[in-house]
């Protein structure tokens, strides 16, 4: 991927964007992801015009890609693309943060902590309705302060899927993490 990075764009973006091969693609939809959200006349990626096109492109591609088919480190890949894009280029319309949740939603839980945590900071990013809930059952569950202080971390500007109920859970657990080392 990092020497696909730094050829120029313009031979290869059609081909990652059109490959076939899931393995592959995720990982080239990576590399679009990481060059195309740098305009190379400004020096920072923050100070570049953001290409709204490219980026709809791109999350379409890897909305048409069978997420359940990857393995692990594949998924990891995914998700890790998507937050990317959503860092660079910015959050797309209703439709097509529609078509991540529906791609990403039920994906969480997963049975790793490396991909809830991905999937946690995605879905609060996008304001899933559900992520509030799940996180909270995560924390709940999980072996470690170390988990519980992520997924806290990461619902901390969800605004979607509250209920008093969960309000009152999230607040208690800050109480509780206050004896955390």
């Amino acid at each position: 991927r990092t020497a696909v990075e730094h050829q120029p764009m313009s031979q290869w973006a059609g081909r990652a964007l059109a490959e076939k091969d899931p393995a592959i693609q995720v990982e080239a939809l990576m590399a679009l992801a990481r060059v195309g959200g740098i305009c190379p006349t400004h020096r920072k990626p923050e100070d570049a015009p953001v290409d709204t096109a490219l980026r709809d492109k791109i999350l379409a591609a890897l909305t048409s890609i069978d997420f359940a088919k990857l393995n692990h480190e594949q998924q990891l890949t995914h998700v890790r693309t998507v937050e990317i894009v959503l860092n660079r280029f910015g959050k797309p319309d209703d439709a097509g943060t529609a078509k991540l949740l529906a791609q990403l939603d039920p994906q969480f839980p997963a049975q790793s902590f490396e991909l809830n945590w991905e999937l946690c900071e995605t879905l609060g990013f996008l304001q899933s309705p559900t992520v509030a809930a799940k996180a909270l059952a995560l924390m709940a569950s999980a072996p470690t302060q170390e988990e519980q202080i992520e997924y806290a971390r990461s619902i901390r500007f969800v605004k979607a899927g509250w209920t008093p109920e969960l309000h009152q859970k999230y607040f208690e657990w800050f109480l509780k993490a206050a004896s955390y080392t």
